[in-house]
C-alpha cells in the first residue's frame, strides 16, 4: 500500500461508537456506526503501557519470522473489550501509520506496509448506495 495521506481526515468518527468487529482468515473489520476500516494490515493496540499485536499480514517483516509465521492473527483476546466504544481521538502517526484512540483508552494503530496491496479501505456510510 502506499504511505498514508498527509491529509487522511478520520474527523468524522469522533463521537462515533464501534459497535462491531468481524475477524477473516486474512482481515478484521472495523465497524462503527457511520464507517467501516476493512484491516490487512498490521494492528497493534497500546493500552494501559502496553502494546499488543493484534494481526499481521506481514510476518516476513518480523524479526526471525518462519513460514509457519504466515498467520495473520496474534493476540485477539482484547477485542470484545473495544465493541461499544466511542472513538474519542484520531491521528496520521507516520508515513505509514495512523491510529484511532477509544473511549476506554485504547489506542489502535493501523500500520501499512510498501506492498502491491491495500492494507486498509476506509468506507463512510454516507458513500454507500
Amino acid at each position: 500500500m502506499y504511505a498514508v495521506p498527509a491529509n487522511l481526515d478520520l474527523g468524522r468518527l469522533i463521537g462515533h461508537d464501534l459497535i462491531q468487529i468481524c475477524i477473516g482468515k486474512f482481515d478484521m473489520q472495523l465497524n462503527f456506526d457511520n464507517g467501516q476500516i476493512e484491516c490487512e494490515g498490521t494492528v497493534i493496540a497500546d493500552v494501559g503501557g502496553t502494546t499488543t499485536l493484534i494481526f499481521d499480514t506481514h510476518p516476513g517483516l518480523l524479526v526471525g519470522a518462519t513460514p509457519d509465521d504466515a498467520i495473520a492473527w496474534r493476540d485477539a483476546s482484547l477485542l470484545p473489550s473495544l465493541v461499544g466504544e466511542t472513538v474519542t481521538d484520531w491521528r496520521v502517526e507516520g508515513s505509514h501509520e495512523f491510529s484511532i484512540t477509544l473511549s476506554n483508552g485504547t489506542k489502535l494503530r493501523l500500520q501499512s506496509h510498501d506492498s502491491p496491496y491495500e492494507d486498509f479501505v476506509i468506507f463512510d456510510h454516507e458513500w454507500i448506495f
